[in-house]
C-alpha cells in the first residue's frame, strides 16, 4: 500500500473514531433532553451500528473465512458421543450425539450460529430424552 493510500485510510479511521466519540459525549451530556421517541430512535440505529460492526469485525477473523463445510466439519468433532446405562450406543450412521454441546456454537457469532443450525449432519441424530430436549428448546429460543 502507498503511503498516500496509508495516509487517507488512517484519516478516515480517524474521522470515524472522532464521530463515535463525539456522539457518546453528546449523548453523554444531552440524554436526559432527548424525547423519549428520539431515544428509542437512537437505540435502534446504535443497536443496528453494533450489529453490523461486529458482523464486520467477524468476518475478518481466520476462522470465519474457511468455507462453510469445512467449518461445519469441525464443528461435527464438539459433541461426543451418548451413553445409555453405561455404554456407548452404536456409531453406525447415524451415530446418537449429545445435542446439548453444541449449543454454545450456536453462541459464538451470527455466523457460526447460521453454519452450526444450516448443518444437517449435527442434527440428524438427537438424543431425545426429556432433559436433553428441554435444554436444548431453551437454549435454542
Amino acid at each position: 500500500m502507498d503511503i498516500s493510500k496509508e495516509s487517507n485510510h488512517a484519516v478516515e479511521s480517524f474521522t470515524e473514531i472522532q464521530m463515535a466519540e463525539g456522539l457518546f459525549l453528546k449523548l453523554r451530556e444531552g440524554q436526559f433532553n432527548m424525547s423519549s421517541i428520539t431515544l428509542e430512535i437512537l437505540d435502534k440505529h446504535l443497536s443496528h451500528s453494533l450489529s453490523l460492526l461486529r458482523t464486520t469485525a467477524n468476518s475478518r477473523l481466520p476462522i470465519n473465512k474457511l468455507p462453510m463445510e469445512i467449518l461445519s466439519q469441525i464443528f461435527q468433532c464438539v459433541p461426543s458421543q451418548v451413553y445409555v446405562h453405561g455404554h456407548r450406543i452404536a456409531s453406525w450412521p447415524p451415530s446418537h450425539i449429545d445435542t446439548d454441546e453444541l449449543i454454545p456454537l450456536t453462541r459464538v457469532c451470527r455466523h457460526w450460529r447460521d453454519v452450526a443450525l444450516g448443518s444437517s449432519a449435527l442434527w440428524t441424530s438427537v438424543c431425545d430424552t426429556p432433559q436433553n430436549h428441554c435444554n436444548t428448546s431453551r437454549a435454542l429460543s
